[in-house]
């Protein structure tokens, strides 16, 4: 019997905030991805860290989103793992 394999993407980055002249955490802070192509969106809430996990996201072109701004697009292929640059807010 056959099976369809459909290869999954994920997506994994650090979003940091200036809190009184210190860098720390953006802990809590919403992040979606909002695909370009269709109505499919994933969101994810940044950890105590400041590391936040997209997984088995669906291959295809998105838009990284962080509070309500837009901060990059982003291209998955089937089997990527993207590790993003730092975002500061």
């Amino acid at each position: 019997i056959a099976f369809p394999v459909m290869f999954t993407a994920e997506v994994e980055g650090y979003i940091y905030q200036f809190n009184q002249e210190s860098q720390q955490a953006a802990k809590g802070v919403k992040v979606w991805l909002k695909s370009t192509v269709s109505e499919k969106e994933y969101f994810s809430r940044v950890e105590y860290d400041g590391v936040f996990i997209f997984e088995q996201i669906v291959p295809g072109e998105y838009e990284l989103w962080v509070k309500d701004r837009l901060i990059q697009s982003v291209s998955l292929k089937p089997g990527d793992f993207q590790q993003l640059e730092e975002i500061v807010l």
